[in-house]
């Protein structure tokens, strides 16, 4: 009977919720009720089974059957998540821009009409960037798994295909989804406030900037290249959104991506001269025993990110070895 639980299960993991349960069910109660005619005929157990899993084809395709597939921009599987994505991440990037926005506006004293208009054009293009990258990375997820339908449509599935056991979570929707949000928001404050990112002071009892943290006369350089390591966060944390279950080509795909981010970060603090130069001596003109704290956790950080992504990589890589 496992094998018929792994059928089932892998026939449901890419409905909707609503359709998941009582699909699950239904299959279960029609394969069962189809073994058992096959067992009064005098087949063995394992024999029914093979004969009547091989009858119904790959569970993939039975999905696709209970979604009435057709070409969807996003389909019925992919929508739910995608619509419950936009929402929370265009909230986050909303919020955080406002909050953005009434920070600089106390640090420069600014509060006229031309300044709050700039800023709601500003919260307004780029909410609209959110939702179209969003849609464009879903739409290929989309794309990505009709080709790979399409590749497999003339091939005979047999019970040899099928997985041993039902595919355990590698990883939760949770994590994916703060991940996009991390990189929208990140995305969206260094286009749009990039001044947002440097150290603060008080002075006569007003904020003020004592330098910018990075580099903003180089900012032509480094910022396309932040944005491609950004833009590769995103995708890689909406891939484990989109497809919670485990996959060599899913786990091959995110470990690519995360590689490829380490080398851009890499890349750019190493040569780009993203920092701001004369940071650490803006900082000890107002605090000395500071200046050397910032000098050494930038250092820190750097080496921390560093390891810690090669570390990821390389138990990812364990595991996929492994499976």
């Amino acid at each position: 009977m496992k094998k018929i639980t792994v059928y089932v299960e892998e026939t449901v993991k890419n409905l909707p919720k609503k359709l998941k349960d009582d699909v699950k069910k239904e299959l279960f109660n029609e394969i069962t009720e189809m073994v058992e005619s096959h067992k009064d005929e005098g087949l063995s157990e394992d024999d029914a089974i093979k004969v009547v899993l091989e009858n119904l084809g790959d569970p993939k395709k039975l999905s696709d059957k209970y979604l009435n597939k057709k070409d969807y921009l996003i389909g019925p599987r992919l929508y739910p998540v995608y619509v419950k994505l936009l929402k929370i991440v265009m909230f986050a990037v909303g919020l955080g821009l406002l909050v953005a926005m009434l920070v600089n506006s106390a640090i420069n004293d600014m509060n006229d009409v031309s300044y709050i208009v700039s800023s709601l054009v500003g919260l307004f293009n780029a909410l609209l960037q959110v939702f179209a990258w969003i849609t464009i990375i879903f739409a290929l997820v989309q794309r990505s798994e009709l080709d790979e339908k399409e590749l497999v449509d003339d091939v005979i599935w047999t019970i040899k295909d099928l997985p041993k056991d039902v595919p355990a979570k590698t990883s939760t929707r949770a994590e994916g989804i703060g991940g996009v949000i991390f990189g929208a928001v990140v995305v969206v404050l260094i286009n749009f406030n990039l001044d947002l990112f440097g150290v603060f002071f008080l002075n006569d009892n007003k904020v003020v900037v004592s330098s910018p943290l990075l580099n903003q006369a180089t900012a032509s350089s480094w910022l396309p290249w932040i944005n491609a390591m950004l833009a590769i966060i995103i995708i890689s944390n909406v891939v484990k959104v989109a497809n919670v279950t485990f996959s060599k080509k899913r786990e091959a795909f995110i470990i690519a991506m995360q590689l490829i981010s380490l080398i851009i970060f890499v890349g750019v603090v190493a040569t780009m001269d993203i920092i701001n130069p004369t940071l650490i001596s803006d900082v000890a003109a107002f605090n000395e025993p500071l200046s050397v704290m910032v000098s050494g956790l930038l250092t820190t950080v750097f080496w921390v990110i560093v390891v810690v992504n090669v570390g990821e990589v390389g138990y990812k890589l364990y595991k996929l070895f492994k499976v």
